[in-house]
C-alpha cells in the first residue's frame, strides 16, 4: 500500500491528513476527489491550466495555478487514482494522484513527474486524454514505484545527485522559486535537470524491401566509400540482415538511449525469399533486428489495406487456392505469424469509412529525462504509384500540413525533439557515401521541407533509393539508400524542456567481413548468428521453387543505372526494361505494343556460368504480381502518353542521365527520338519533347487517328506513376495473366535470350 507524507509545503490539517490516509487505504471521505499541488519547472509554473481525470471517468475538472505554482482541483463524483495535466500553452506536464476511492491528495507536477508518467505511457498527453477506469486498473503500486525508480536512475545517470529530502517525486515537499522566494532542494534538482544534456541515438533505415539475404552486387549490394588514396572512392560489398543486425547491435551499444526507426517500404517489391512468404519473413527478421517504429511507404500498400493490417497485427494469410497454406507459404514458424513488433505510423493516410488514420500518426519514446516524438507518413501521391485496389477506401493528405499539425502538438505536449519519418525523398550528385556537403540536393522532398515549421528537428526520408546526409533550412535530412546496405546514425544532444542543443548524422554502411581491405574509418562486421539462422531457414523454405531453372541468357541483361552506382536510372532506357516490355507484348492478349514503367523493373539478370536463369531471379526482377492488361489507345493518345514521361509531375520524380522524368520501357518494333533541349517539366498536356514523325511501329509512322493496342501491367493501366492517359483509353481487358507467369513462359520460349538493342534515341 502506498502512503503519503503528511508534512508538505503549506502544511495539511489533521482532517485533511486523515482523509488522505483513508483514501490511500481505499477508504472514502465523501463523494469527491480533491487534488492539491504545486507545478514547477525549477521556477514556479504560474497562470497555467490544471486539469484532472480520475478512475471514475468523471468529467474533466480544471483550475489555474497561482503565482507560486500552487493549485487545487475538486472532481465531483471522482475516485482515485487520477492523472493531472498542467499546461501553460507551450508545454504540458503530468503527474499521478495515487490511491483509491475518494479523498484528498497533494501532488507535485514537474518535469520529473512527467517522466514518471512517461514510463507508464510514453505519449503522456494521449494517456491523459484517454484515462478512464480501465486505464486506472494498470496504476498499481508496483508499476508506479518501478516508474519512479527508472526516473531516479536516469537522473543519476545524467550525473545529478538526488537530495536526501526527495524520497518521492510525487509527494516530497516542493517549493518553487518565485520573485519573492527561493526554491527548496527539490526545486534546485529541477533546475539541474533542466540544464542537463541527454544524448539520444537514432538508427534509421528506409527502403529495405524485404532484402533479408545480401542483395546482388549490381542491385544494392555495392557502395562507393570515400578513400583518401583513391579520388573516385573504393567499392565495398554491403547488405544482408545478419550483418545489419550486428551493426545495429554495435551502434546501440554506444548509447543506451537508442531507437531503430524506418521511413517506409520496409516490405513490398521484395526478392523471392520474402515475396514467397507474403512478406512474413521480412517482418520476422525486422522484429529480430529491433526495428521499433516505421512510417508506411507506398509499397506497404501493394497488397491492399487488409493485408497491411495483417502485417501489423499478425495471423495467417487466408487460404486461396495454392496460397495461404500454413507451414508452406504462411505462418511458417510454429504454425503462427505474430505480426510486426514494430509500430507502423500513417499520419496522412485516412480510412475514409472511419475518418481515422489507418495507423497511429505519432509515436513518443522516453529516454530518461527527455522524450522524442516521431511522426510517420508516406508521400501524398501514393495512389499514383500503387495499384488502385491497394489504396481503395483510403485518403492520402498533403504532407507538410499534416507534419506541422502533429509537430506543433507534440512540442506543446512536452516532447523534447520531433523527428519526421517520411517516405518521400530527394537525390544529390554525390559520388561516394556520406558526402555531408550534400551536392546538388533536389527532388520532391524539398517543397515539403520548405513548408515545415520550427517544431520539426530531424527528417528521415526514403522512396528515391538515394543516400544522403544534408542540412536544409535548419533541418537535418537523411536517407540510407536501399535494400539494407546502410543505416543513418543520428546523434541528438537534448536538453529537458528546451529541445535540441546539437545534432549530427553519418551514413554507416553494412560492411560484410567478407570484404577485403577497407578505407580508413570503415569497419566490417560479422553475421549475427541468430538472425543468420533465421534467414537461412527462410532461404531453405524457398529453395526448391526459387532454384527451378527456367531458361538461359547469353549475357547479362541490365537495367539503366545511375552513373557509378548500382541504383536504377528511371530517366533512361535499359535492356532489362525492354525485355520486360517484350514479355508484356507476348504474354497478354494480342497487342501492338508492350509498355512497362521503369520502377517496375527491380533487378538485372546477371550472366553466370552457363547462363542459366532461375524462377527466383525472374521474380526478383518482377516481384509485384501484377496482371497484364490490354487497352485501346489512339496514336494521338500514345504521343501524349510518351510526353507525360517528362511533364509535371514526373519531371522531378526521378533524376538521372537524362535530367529528369520517368522513361517508359517499350517493346520491340516501337521506336522514336526525343529532343533533350526541349522543355523539361512542361505543364500537363503541353510537353513537346517527342521529335515529330519519329514515332514508328515496325518502321511505319504512328497515325494519330488510328487505334492501337497496348499491353501493360495493372498498375500502369490504372494511371500509375502519373501516366494518366491510360485512364482515358478504351476497351480495357484484364487478361488475368500474372506478370511472373508471362515472364517464365517468355524466357522458356526465347532461350537463350540476348540483351536487345536500344529502341529510343536521344537527340541533343
Amino acid at each position: 500500500m502506498l502512503t503519503n507524507r503528511i508534512t508538505r509545503q503549506g502544511g495539511l490539517t489533521i482532517a485533511t491528513a486523515l482523509a488522505l490516509f483513508l483514501a490511500s487505504c481505499g477508504g472514502s471521505s465523501g463523494s469527491n476527489v480533491t487534488l492539491n499541488g504545486l507545478a514547477a519547472t525549477g521556477a514556479a509554473l504560474a497562470s497555467a491550466t490544471v486539469s484532472a481525470r480520475c478512475a471514475s471517468g468523471a468529467a474533466l475538472a480544471a483550475a489555474t495555478t497561482g503565482a507560486d505554482g500552487s493549485w487545487s482541483v475538486n472532481v465531483p463524483g471522482g475516485s482515485l487514482p487520477c492523472v493531472i495535466e498542467v499546461s501553460n500553452g507551450t508545454r504540458k506536464l503530468h503527474a499521478i494522484a495515487r490511491g483509491s476511492g475518494a479523498g484528498t491528495v497533494q501532488v507535485n507536477v514537474n518535469p520529473l513527474t512527467e517522466q514518471l508518467v512517461g514510463q507508464i505511457a510514453p505519449d503522456t498527453a494521449a494517456y491523459f486524454d484517454g484515462f478512464d477506469a480501465a486505464a486506472a486498473t494498470g496504476l498499481t503500486t508496483a508499476r508506479i514505484s518501478a516508474a519512479q525508480d527508472a526516473v531516479l536512475a536516469a537522473v543519476r545517470a545524467a550525473g545529478l545527485s538526488v537530495p536526501s529530502s526527495v524520497t518521492d517525486l510525487l509527494s516530497s515537499p516542493l517549493v518553487a522559486k518565485t520573485a519573492s522566494q527561493s526554491g527548496n532542494d527539490y526545486d534546485k534538482l529541477l533546475d539541474s535537470v533542466a540544464a542537463a544534456t541527454v544524448n539520444v541515438k537514432l538508427i534509421a533505415m528506409n527502403d529495405f524491401h524485404g532484402n533479408i539475404a545480401p542483395p546482388a552486387a549490381s542491385n544494392g549490394g555495392t557502395v562507393f566509400l570515400p578513400d583518401a588514396s583513391k579520388p573516385g572512392g573504393s567499392t565495398a560489398t554491403v547488405g544482408g540482415a545478419a550483418y545489419l543486425a550486428t551493426l545495429i547491435k554495435n551502434l546501440k551499444a554506444k548509447n543506451a538511449n537508442s531507437i531503430v526507426v524506418g521511413a517506409g517500404d520496409m516490405i513490398g517489391a521484395s526478392p523471392f525469399v520474402s515475396n514467397i512468404t507474403h512478406e512474413e519473413a521480412a517482418v520476422d527478421i525486422l522484429n529480430q533486428i529491433g526495428l521499433e517504429v516505421t512510417s508506411v511507404g507506398n509499397h506497404e500498400f501493394d497488397k491492399g489495406k487488409t493485408e497491411l493490417l495483417r502485417m501489423q497485427s499478425g495471423g495467417c494469410l487466408p487460404a486461396n487456392g495454392n496460397t495461404g497454406v500454413v507451414g508452406v507459404d504462411t505462418c511458417l514458424v510454429d504454425g503462427k505469424f505474430p505480426g510486426a513488433k514494430f509500430t507502423y505510423l500513417a499520419a496522412n493516410v485516412v480510412d475514409t469509412a472511419s475518418g481515422k488514420t489507418l495507423f497511429p500518426a505519432t509515436y513518443v519514446k522516453q529516454f530518461g529525462l527527455v522524450s522524442v516524438g516521431f511522426i510517420g507518413l508516406t508521400l501524398k501521391d501514393t495512389p499514383a504509384v500503387v495499384t488502385a485496389s491497394g489504396v481503395a477506401g483510403l485518403r492520402f493528405d498533403e504532407e507538410s500540413a499534416v507534419i506541422n499539425s502533429y509537430a506543433s502538438k507534440l512540442k506543446a505536449n512536452g516532447v523534447t525533439a520531433v523527428v519526421v519519418l517520411i517516405h518521400q525523398g530527394g537525390q544529390t550528385t554525390a559520388t561516394t557515401l556520406n558526402d555531408r556537403t550534400c551536392p546538388g540536393l533536389n527532388g520532391d522532398i524539398l517543397p515539403i521541407l520548405d513548408k515545415l515549421n520550427s517544431s520539426v528537428d530531424v527528417v528521415v526520408s526514403g522512396h528515391t533509393h538515394q543516400e544522403y546526409v544534408c542540412t536544409y533550412k535548419g533541418k537535418l535530412l537523411t536517407s540510407t539508400g536501399f535494400y539494407g546496405g546502410a543505416v543513418s546514425e543520428i546523434d541528438l544532444a537534448l536538453q529537458p524542456g528546451k529541445g535540441v542543443k546539437t545534432l549530427a548524422a553519418n551514413t554507416v554502411p553494412v560492411l560484410a567481413n567478407t570484404n577485403g581491405t577497407l578505407p580508413a574509418g570503415f569497419t566490417a562486421v560479422a553475421k549475427d548468428p541468430a538472425v543468420d539462422a533465421a534467414v537461412a531457414r527462410y532461404v531453405q523454405l524457398s529453395a526448391n521453387l526459387q532454384n527451378l531453372p527456367v531458361g538461359t541468357i547469353t549475357a547479362s541483361i541490365n537495367r539503366a543505372l545511375l552513373t557509378g552506382t548500382t541504383n536504377r536510372d528511371e530517366t533512361a532506357e535499359g535492356a532489362m526494361g525492354a525485355v520486360l516490355a517484350d514479355v508484356y507484348l507476348s504474354g497478354g492478349p494480342a497487342s501492338d505494343i508492350g509498355v512497362v514503367n521503369p520502377g517496375g523493373v527491380r533487378a538485372d539478370l546477371t550472366f553466370k556460368g552457363t547462363g542459366a536463369v532461375t524462377y527466383g531471379e525472374l521474380l526478383t526482377v518482377a516481384p509485384f504480381g501484377n496482371t497484364l492488361v490490354r487497352v485501346d489507345i489512339t496514336g494521338a493518345q500514345l504521343i501524349r502518353l510518351l510526353e507525360q514521361q517528362w511533364e509535371k509531375p514526373n519531371d522531378t520524380a526521378k533524376t538521372g542521365f537524362n535530367g529528369g522524368g520517368r522513361m517508359l520501357q517499350v517493346s520491340k518494333g516501337l521506336t522514336y527520338s526525343w529532343n533533350a533541349n526541349a522543355t523539361l517539366g512542361a505543364e500537363p498536356g503541353f510537353g513537346a519533347r517527342l521529335v515529330a514523325g519519329s514515332l514508328k511501329l515496325n518502321g511505319v509512322a504512328i497515325d494519330p487517328t488510328k487505334t492501337y493496342r497496348i499491353t501493360t501491367n495493372s498498375f500502369l493501366a490504372d494511371g500509375g506513376d502519373n501516366f494518366t492517359v491510360f485512364k482515358s483509353t478504351t476497351n480495357k481487358v484484364d487478361s488475368g495473366v500474372i506478370d511472373i507467369d508471362a515472364f517464365v513462359s517468355y524466357l522458356r520460349a526465347n532461350s537463350p535470350l540476348s540483351p536487345p538493342a536500344p529502341r529510343i534515341t536521344r537527340v541533343n
